[in-house]
This record gives C-alpha cells, sequence and structure tokens, in this order.
C-alpha cells in the first residue's frame, strides 16, 4: 500500500472536524453557543454537540450551559508544538533583548502553508499594526520574514510555490508581479536580508534575518518593524538582527 493510500484510510474525519470546532473558537472573540457553532462550521446541531462536548470532557471547552469556549488547557497543543523547536526558547529570549535594544516590536515566525506564522514576539511600545507582528500570519509574499524563508526552499519548490498563489495588493505597496517577487526573495537569498516597505500596512516598515537550523538552511526568521517609513533603518539594526540570529542557531544546534 502506498503512502497515499495510508494516509487516506486511516484519516480521521471526526477528528478532523472536532479540531475545526477548537479553530472556530479560537478565531471567535466572543463565547459561541451550539447554534452559532453548528451554523459556522456547517455541520449539525447534534454533531456540533457531539465534537463540543467531547471537548469539554478532555478539558479544552468549557461552557456555561448556553456558551462555549476554550479553555487554557488548550494552550497544551501549541506550547507542545512550540517546545518541540529546539530554537525556540532562545529566539523567545533574543526578541525581548532585541525590542528593548531596538525600540522595535521584534517576532521570530516560521513558514507555515505560504504564511509566515509568529511564534515568539515582544512589543515595544505596542502599536496597533494589522501586518509584521500585529496578528499570528500573514502572507510570506508580503513579508520581510516571509520572503527570508521563501528564499530558504529549493529552487524548484520555490518556483512552484510562486507559481500556485494568486498575490493580493494589501496596500498599493504590495509587490504581486510573480517575476519581481522572484527577484525580491533571490535579493534576500544573496544579502542575507529581507526588507519590506509598507506592503502589509501603510507605514510599516520591517527587516528581517534567518535563523539557520543545523543543516544550515533557513528554519525560522527574525523580523523587526515598526510604523513609519523612516522610523527603522536597516543598516542600522541588520548587524543586531544577524548577531541575535547566530546567537539562537548557537545555543540551539551548536551548544
Amino acid at each position: 500500500m502506498s503512502e497515499e493510500s495510508l494516509g487516506r484510510t486511516e484519516h480521521v474525519a471526526a477528528l478532523e472536524r472536532g479540531l475545526s470546532v477548537v479553530k472556530l473558537l479560537a478565531s471567535s472573540e466572543e463565547r459561541l453557543t451550539l447554534a452559532e457553532v453548528a451554523h459556522q462550521t456547517g455541520y449539525s446541531r447534534a454533531a456540533a454537540r457531539r465534537f463540543l462536548l467531547s471537548l469539554q470532557t478532555v478539558g479544552f471547552v468549557e461552557t456555561d450551559g448556553r456558551y462555549f469556549r476554550l479553555r487554557r488547557d488548550v494552550l497544551d497543543l501549541g506550547y507542545a508544538y512550540l517546545s518541540s523547536l529546539a530554537w525556540w526558547r532562545p529566539a523567545l529570549h533574543a526578541v525581548t533583548g532585541l525590542s528593548t535594544t531596538l525600540g522595535a516590536n521584534c517576532v521570530a515566525g516560521v513558514l507555515d502553508r505560504g504564511q509566515f506564522c509568529v511564534v515568539a514576539r515582544s512589543v515595544s511600545n505596542p502599536v496597533s499594526v494589522a501586518g509584521s507582528g500585529g496578528t499570528a500570519s500573514e502572507p510570506a509574499y508580503a513579508s520581510a520574514g516571509g520572503r527570508v524563508l521563501l528564499g530558504g526552499m529549493e529552487k524548484a519548490e520555490r518556483n512552484a510555490f510562486l507559481a500556485s498563489i494568486d498575490p493580493l495588493p494589501l496596500t498599493p505597496f504590495t509587490i504581486t508581479d510573480t517575476d519581481r517577487l522572484r527577484t525580491s526573495i533571490s535579493d534576500a537569498v544573496s544579502d542575507g536580508h529581507a526588507l519590506a516597505v509598507q506592503e502589509i500596512e501603510i507605514g510599516v516598515t520591517a527587516v528581517a534575518v534567518p535563523i539557520f537550523g543545523r543543516n544550515g538552511r533557513p528554519v525560522a526568521a527574525l523580523e523587526a518593524f515598526c510604523r513609519g517609513v523612516d522610523s527603522i533603518r536597516p543598516e542600522a539594526v541588520l548587524a543586531q538582527l544577524k548577531s541575535a540570529a547566530y546567537a539562537i542557531h548557537t545555543e540551539a544546534f551548536d551548544g
């Protein structure tokens, strides 16, 4: 039996649907009723009720009899992933120090399904930012951290990715032309860093460098960003970002 066939036969639909309920509750700013969960997931009320009660039984969901919300125990799922990353704890300490030193917001993130996903952050002088560190994830093609990590792909894989997406202009400055994106990503590889000016949100400038794994390929990106086109000067922060990325690598993989 092929791996593909094995994957199909071992796929547990109930688990997938239960996790979709977790994702729905996580994305909602308000508590949800059974009817709302059923409507937003497209499941029947009976099915939604089974999933909610099952999640309640294992401690991931709580209810007052009408409304449902996640419990803090669900954080164990995310922490299990983060703690499995050798570089995560060093990165968490690094972004805190960098934020203080640079006076800028700093994050560390990974590439996941075309998104630059933040897994460690420290915010100095918090601002309401819709992109670059203001959300849990953002399109990799438009973010500095995302381009650094796209540059770590094999060329064929990167070309396939670029061919598969339809980049949307998040701002008037977002690069959406595939050839220009390919050039920008190549520049990130050759320069050792990426710069995104007002591509995620007007007024937000970001610069990122790779965090290399044991095999010499990027496993994450370290990004500094702030509001104001001229408020962050790449040449002034690159040395510190690269030094921090090297320290993360050393502690995680050479220690």
